[in-house]
């Protein structure tokens, strides 16, 4: 395996700490900390959504950890010698990532149908999609230890169920939008409609800006001007600034704005492989840009955890049985998928893994706390269900331990 990013090690602990900080605070001076994070940094202006420390995080600086993300996520499907590059393990991951995402999908769906929840329906369903990235690599890491064959497919499916889930909470929120359009006994007041289609507008500058970049800067032509012009990052990062503003000024998750500009942003024509070291010596821009983010990411994470990953023991309910149900499912569905994919389509696991890393790399795959804590800041507001969902995503990374502890009981004696 290629030598990984140091900054990615820091990434779990950074963040595990914000998260623990923060449950410490909102659990004995509850006030203060909530105070602290939705304090007013602008006054209100009417054009302009409320700007608090907590939405500067969420909204602001997780754009850039979900571009790095997106960034590997998009080399990835590209590799020559990647994960994906034979056909008899691309028949392998299908089924595996259909599986890890299905079984927690119809928990979800089935007890929010039944009423077994504090939420109605099955709303808040894009939570329990994500996988974080950041947990399974710093588990697998001490699991497998360096160069194992086990370390490219669990960073793979990890980056695979997070950018699913940017994704779902993308379109849960774009549905909810559209749907407050629509006449309801909900929202009677067609004045309300209107406001909320107008507020959708904002969405057009998000959709220009990279049309523009793309005609104006990037790279059309043999030239040295032409050459020059397309490694300008000043286009790129005006650009991002431009559908950032706009998606947040339309009310949708910003922290996803930044995605679709990845295939745009000029690019090395093969990628070295996930997170390698050696890709922050590549001058491309798209590479330029993650060498100068990824030193900000453990910060990020960190700031993340304490704005957004506090427990409340005081206000839990249902959801938290209920989230890390749906969680707990998702080693189940990904191993059913796998040995569907090896059973009924032929596929071959990559060289050097047994059925014992498999169960391993299915386990380090159930903790959520990036992506879903996201999905929950995005979809469940504050409250009961807010709460529990949220316990039951930190109590979800009992399964990194878990994995650690089966680890040494399968280990050949």
């Amino acid at each position: 395996m290629i030598r990984v990013s140091p900054h990615l090690d820091r990434l779990a602990l950074a963040l595990l700490l914000g998260a623990a900080t923060a449950t410490l605070a909102v659990n004995l001076a509850p006030a203060a900390y909530y105070d602290a994070i939705e304090y007013r940094l602008l006054p209100d202006l009417a054009l302009f959504p409320r700007l608090t420390p907590q939405t500067l995080v969420t909204q602001g600086l997780m754009a850039l950890f979900l571009f790095v993300l997106g960034k590997e996520f998009f080399e990835s499907l590209r590799l020559e010698k990647g994960i994906l590059a034979a056909p008899a393990q691309k028949r392998l991951i299908a089924p595996a990532l259909f599986g890890a995402l299905c079984l927690p999908l119809f928990l979800w769906s089935v007890t929010g149908l039944l009423g077994l929840s504090d939420l109605p329906g099955i709303a808040g369903w894009s939570l329990c999609l994500g996988a974080d990235l950041a947990l399974a690599w710093a588990f697998g890491r001490r699991i497998f230890g360096p160069g194992h064959p086990a370390l490219p497919l669990l960073l793979f499916l990890a980056l695979a169920l997070d950018m699913i889930a940017a994704g779902g909470i993308a379109a849960e929120r774009l549905t909810l939008a559209l749907t407050a359009l629509l006449p309801s006994p909900e929202v009677p007041d067609s004045a309300n409609r209107l406001a909320g289609a107008a507020k959708l507008l904002w969405l057009l500058p998000a959709a220009l800006a990279p049309l523009v970049y793309r005609a104006r800067f990037a790279p059309t032509g043999p030239s040295e001007r032409q050459h020059q012009r397309g490694q300008a990052l000043a286009p790129i990062l005006v650009t991002a600034l431009i559908t950032w503003a706009s998606v947040l000024m339309a009310g949708l998750p910003a922290a996803l704005a930044l995605l679709p500009l990845i295939p745009l942003i000029p690019h090395a024509a093969h990628g070295l492989g996930l997170f390698a070291e050696a890709e922050n010596r590549l001058q491309d821009p798209l590479n330029r840009l993650e060498a100068r983010i990824l030193p900000l990411l453990p910060v990020v994470a960190f700031l993340f955890g304490l704005t957004a990953g506090g427990v409340d023991f005081a206000i839990l309910g249902p959801d938290v049985a209920r989230t890390l149900g749906a969680l707990a499912l998702r080693p189940v569905g990904l191993l059913l998928g796998i040995g569907l994919g090896i059973g009924l389509m032929g596929a071959r696991l990559p060289p050097g893994l047994r059925l014992r890393d498999l169960v391993l790399v299915a386990l380090l795959l159930a903790p959520g706390l990036t992506l879903p804590l996201l999905a929950l800041d995005q979809g469940l507001g504050g409250g009961g269900a807010a709460g529990g969902a949220r316990a039951g995503l930190a109590l979800s990374l009992l399964f990194g331990p878990l994995a650690l502890g089966l680890a040494r009981l399968m280990r050949p004696s």
